[in-house]
């Protein structure tokens, strides 16, 4: 049986309000875009790689939905191309605004393994448990449609930047200090 979401109520905390399905996306003829599904080939989504979203990224004015994320200004190399953090499944660009804020926009790059609740629904429902774990996690927002790459739109993730050191660093730098390791 498949799980239906529930949209929070208008009583929820500020904080809590950002675990939310991003709904200030403007639809893509607004944009200057024509809506075109990326299930082109019978129902397997046609995923752009890292180098397809960098080039996607470098004109936030057009390629990014949100308008927070719009006006802002992709963070970029010496040799003036995107900084892209790759992943598994995703690849991650900073957007910075105008006002300074920093935004983590998370690209997609291939469908979960097995997608037994669908990515969308699948955000919702993470996002209504996590908004009561309190400061231990990051907000996020889901966008459907949040980055155009080609002709087709593609969903997103978008939280405030953390800055920090990463996991594969802190493990380098403490491999040899087991109570470090074990405070994680």
């Amino acid at each position: 049986m498949r799980t239906q979401f529930q949209p929070p109520t208008s009583t929820q905390t500020p904080r809590a309000a950002w675990y939310t399905q991003g709904d200030s996306v403007l639809p893509p003829p607004l944009l200057g875009a024509e809506t075109v599904s990326p299930f082109s080939n019978g129902g397997a989504v046609q995923w752009p790689d890292a180098v397809g979203y960098r080039e996607a990224v470098q004109n936030p004015q057009t390629s990014l939905a949100p308008p927070e994320l719009r006006t802002g200004a992709v963070s970029l190399d010496r040799r003036g191309l995107p900084v892209a953090y790759s992943g598994r499944f995703a690849v991650v660009f900073r957007v910075v605004e105008t006002g300074g804020t920093q935004w983590a926009v998370r690209c997609f790059t291939a469908a979960p393994q097995d997608e037994v609740i669908p990515r969308t629904d699948r955000y919702r429902l993470i996002a209504s448990h996590v908004s009561e774990l309190g400061d231990m996690f990051v907000p996020f927002k889901y966008f459907e449609q949040g980055v155009r790459v080609g002709s087709a739109w593609y969903p997103i993730v978008a939280m405030r930047w953390a800055s920090g050191e990463t996991l594969g660093k802190f493990t380098d730098r403490n491999l040899h200090d087991p109570e470090a390791l074990r405070a994680l």
